[in-house]
């Protein structure tokens, strides 16, 4: 799409390659993936077992900071390129409810740039 061309840019989702945030998802233990993330998910795991564990530390240090900022008077909250919602540990759940544990009237968005990432 060109810069005077403002008509709406189709979107697919390619299932037969894999993509980060299913393959994040995957790690997770989530069950927004396909078969071909799983397969790119092994291959990285036979380069470093500790993919999975990675991922869950990344999601709490999220957790923790988003207190951390609530805690410090930031009342507003976008988080970026959240991937997918991977359950029970949902990125956008638990981003609003740790900024409304610290601070009641705080407000999150999310902004997913990727098809594949779309809920």
């Amino acid at each position: 799409m060109s810069a005077l061309d403002d008509s709406p840019k189709t979107s697919r989702i390619d299932n037969g390659r894999p993509h980060p945030a299913r393959m994040y998802d995957w790690f997770l233990g989530g069950k927004d993936n396909y078969p071909v993330d799983e397969a790119m998910g092994r291959q990285l795991m036979a380069l470093e077992p500790n993919i999975p564990l990675i991922t869950r530390v990344n999601r709490a240090f999220t957790q923790r900071a988003t207190r951390w900022a609530a805690a410090q008077g930031v009342r507003q909250f976008l988080d970026i390129g959240t991937g997918i919602p991977t359950e029970p540990n949902c990125t956008r759940w638990h981003t609003r409810r740790r900024c409304c544990a610290a601070a009641p009237r705080g407000r999150s968005t999310t902004c997913r740039p990727t098809p594949a990432a779309r809920s």
